[in-house]
């Protein structure tokens, strides 16, 4: 299967694709993007790992959401939406079942394998898509002991 530079196809719910090799686009490299809205939010199953993309999530307003990062490396900053609602951020303790304090440095780094809630204010629209960019988790992580 060829998907072309600029070109993109959408796989419809409940509905299935299975690709036998990698995911790569038209250069060469790695990638995919998996979308998220009020409906849903699309899934990849793979072995191989080392798939660079993008992953997509919807957050309903007035609501908590806990979540973890699905990328190798992400900041406080994806929760940031310029012209978007406000989202508020916390870590959660898993052994004690509590929240930390609100993150505010949107360059904080956002561990994998920790849990956090976030919160999206009311003040903008009626939710928001925050956007995971970079190498997709893939496998067991081990993540230690203490806060995790």
């Amino acid at each position: 299967m060829t998907v072309d530079a600029n070109a993109g196809f959408t796989i419809n719910p409940g509905i299935d694709l299975t690709v036998d090799g990698a995911l790569i686009n038209h250069a060469g490299i790695s990638g995919v993007t998996i979308q998220s809205d009020i409906t849903g939010t699309g899934s990849l199953i793979e072995s191989s790992g080392n798939i660079n993309g993008t992953l997509e999530q919807y957050l309903t307003q007035n609501q908590w959401h806990f979540i973890g990062i699905p990328v190798e490396s992400a900041t406080a900053s994806v929760f940031y939406l310029p012209n978007g609602s406000d989202i508020y951020l916390k870590t959660h303790n898993e052994a004690t079942n509590t929240f930390g304090s609100f993150i505010t440095d949107i360059n904080t780094p956002l561990i994998q394998g920790r849990g956090y809630e976030c919160w999206v204010d009311n003040n903008i629209n009626q939710g928001e898509v925050i956007q995971f960019a970079g190498v997709l988790n893939s496998g067991d992580y081990t993540t230690g002991s203490g806060n995790f």
